[in-house]
Order: C-alpha cells, then structure tokens, then sequence
C-alpha cells in the first residue's frame, strides 16, 4: 500500500478556472488594441505583476515592464477582470502574488487586405533543326506551356 503523498506546500497556489488554455482564451477574447498603439504599429509583450485577494479577485496591478502606446492600461485592466479559484487555508486570509505577460500585436485588417495573384506563364514553342545531314531525319524539339496562378 502506497503511502499519501503530502503537499510541498502548506499554502496551496490559486489557479485559473479551466488552467492556463482558458486563460489565453479569455484575454485574446476580451483583448481591445488600444488605437494609439495601432496608429504606431506596436507590438511587444507586457509583464504585469497582479496581486489576488482571498476570494480569487485581482485586488492590484502594477506594469513590471511595459510597452507604452496604451497597451500598458489595457493589460492592467485586463488583469482586473481576472477570477481565479482560491483554496481554502484554514481561515487566514492570504494575498497572493502573481506575474503575467499579456503579447499585443496589431490586428490584420480583413478588409483592406490586398489579394494578389502572380501568373507565370510559359508559351509552347516549336523549333526545327534547319542544317542537317541529308542522311539523318529531322527532328522538332518541342517545349511544353503550363500556367501556374499563385494566391496569396
């Protein structure tokens, strides 16, 4: 009979409902990139170290390293909408220490999006051999065409 392991820890982390799939989920879910970064073509990551209450809600933000252009905000409060699960501990209230990295990059633009198409193409061409030996025969060397469209 195996013995019950114990926790390496006696103060057990919060976690995100649905882990770290669900996480990214939601922020590139609720992401809005911010229009100042968009008219500067920014992108980059944002670290920001977020501190969470005994109930599991983001209760403090601050940018560890940041990007500018608006995307500092908008990764703070995307933090605040965070929920985590927080186990029980015995009735001590603990605040607990997380850091995150949120990556901004600017949207493609579906609409004016350009499509553009290359044609190559190669004509068939008939050539004979003029100059030739009486006592051979002739030969025509032929080229094939092939059309290639690309699509990009």
């Amino acid at each position: 009979m195996k013995k019950s392991r114990k926790e390496e820890s006696f103060i057990r982390q919060p976690k995100y409902p649905g882990g770290k799939e669900a996480l990214q989920q939601f922020l590139s879910k609720e992401m809005r990139y911010p229009k100042e970064a968009a008219e500067h073509n920014i992108s980059g990551t944002v670290k920001i170290k977020i501190d969470i209450n005994h109930k599991g809600k983001v209760i403090n933000t601050t940018v560890v390293s940041g990007i500018g252009y608006g995307c500092d905000e908008e990764a703070a409060r995307l933090a605040k909408l965070l929920q985590y699960d927080v186990p029980k501990h015995r009735g001590v209230k603990i605040v607990f220490h997380k850091t995150i990295q949120l990556h901004f990059k600017p949207p493609q633009k579906k609409g004016k999006q350009l499509k553009s198409t290359r044609t190559i193409t190669y004509q068939l061409k008939q050539s004979t051999q003029s100059e030739q030996p009486a006592h051979t025969s002739t030969q025509k060397k032929q080229s094939y065409g092939y059309t290639i469209r690309i699509k990009k």
